[in-house]
């Protein structure tokens, strides 16, 4: 896809502009504070439906009003599309090609976009909670439906644990515990072993895909692999009738664990994703070069994912990120992006010598384009 002009109007810092982008490489550049990352974040909402830096409507709204108006022209797959999206206060509301929508899901299929921020070093160094919240995001972006299921999955666990909680205070009969749980342990073990498949099939291609991007991106031999991390499972079977038995049985097997403890151990909800440079977990043994390459890798290797698994080729969002490599990182960066029309964000834009003629040189102060 193709982002071909936008207009936003009360969006954060923004007034009322209007720009207009090249299908190659745009070039944010200005001051810290500006309103560079604004914009990023209206181009990722406008092909995912959502912030990836709030949850909050309210927070999209200029400081000084009530309303924000949103709306983009891009081309997928040889036909103009119009998406927008109107907020007042914590309410908002989509609308595509010119028919109101209640939600994302149906203009979902036709966009697609993959950011990368400073950030994203948590991917490597930071907590299991940010890689399960990457697999999350990312694998619903690839299979609409996912994003049901984890749903589902949180919502029945939570009530496990509610009851779980009851029973550790009230101390009743274990028939009794049995016989309430069993309902639940049923949706649980439904759900959980789709979430469980779904990542594990997702994480062997993401791993294929981003070891070949961490190869032409570092330019060395070495090495970056990816694992699964389930605390249900030694080894997860990639059949799903086989993970229902088998986390059936654990949940079983843990009831006097969970029951002490008041909440279930056992589930997606406690699984990470391990990184591995040259056999080594990233996290702990690569230098920050590597640990920042490695990131890179499993963000931007979704550019792939997605024309495989979409047929969508993904607008590309770098913010702030290319400052923080050195020369010959950032060509091979801007090479293995050509073909993807790509956003990045820049104090100095010195580093665009050379480019392609397909640049668009866009400058921001204080909410304002030029």
């Amino acid at each position: 896809m193709q982002i071909n002009k936008m207009r936003l109007i009360n969006y954060r810092n923004y007034k009322d502009v209007a720009p207009v982008f090249s299908p190659g490489i745009n070039i944010l550049y200005g001051d810290n504070g500006q309103g560079k990352t604004n914009l990023l974040e209206s181009i990722y909402l406008s092909c995912r439906g959502y912030s990836h830096r709030t949850g909050s409507t309210r927070d999209l709204i200029r400081f000084d009003s009530q309303t924000m108006f949103m709306a983009s022209e891009f081309l997928s797959e040889n036909a103009r599309h119009k998406v927008s999206l109107k907020a007042v206060g914590g309410k908002k509301g989509w609308n595509f090609d010119g028919k109101s929508e209640r939600s994302f899901a149906k203009i979902q299929p036709f966009t697609g976009s993959i950011v990368f921020e400073p950030e994203d070093l948590g991917l490597v160094k930071g907590s299991p909670e940010i890689r399960r919240r990457f697999m999350n995001w990312e694998i619903a972006s690839l299979f609409p439906a996912y994003k049901k299921i984890y749903r589902e999955y949180e919502r029945v666990r939570l009530q496990r644990n509610a009851l779980l909680r009851q029973f550790k205070a009230s101390n009743p009969a274990l028939n009794e515990i049995k016989s309430v749980l069993e309902p639940w342990d049923r949706m649980l073990v439904e759900q959980a072993s789709q979430v469980f498949l779904q990542r594990s099939r997702y994480i062997r291609d993401l791993e294929e895909a981003a070891r070949q991007f961490h190869h032409r991106l570092s330019g060395s031999d070495e090495r970056l692999d990816l694992s699964y991390l389930s605390n249900s499972f030694d080894v997860l079977p990639d059949d799903l009738e086989e993970i229902q038995a088998l986390y059936r049985d654990k949940l079983s097997q843990n009831l006097t664990y969970d029951l002490e403890k008041g909440y279930t151990r056992l589930g997606p909800h406690a699984d990470d994703l391990l990184v591995n440079v040259n056999s080594h977990p990233a996290r702990l043994y690569a230098s920050q070069g590597q640990q920042r390459t490695a990131a890179i890798s499993l963000k931007l290797s979704h550019i792939g994912l997605y024309r495989e698994k979409l047929g969508i080729e993904p607008v590309v969002l770098l913010d702030d990120v290319l400052s923080e490599l050195d020369d010959k990182r950032q060509k091979n960066i801007l090479s293995v992006l050509e073909g993807a029309q790509t956003f990045i964000t820049c104090t100095n834009p010195s580093f665009s010598s050379g480019l392609s003629s397909d640049l668009q040189m866009i400058h921001i102060n204080d909410g304002n384009l030029s």
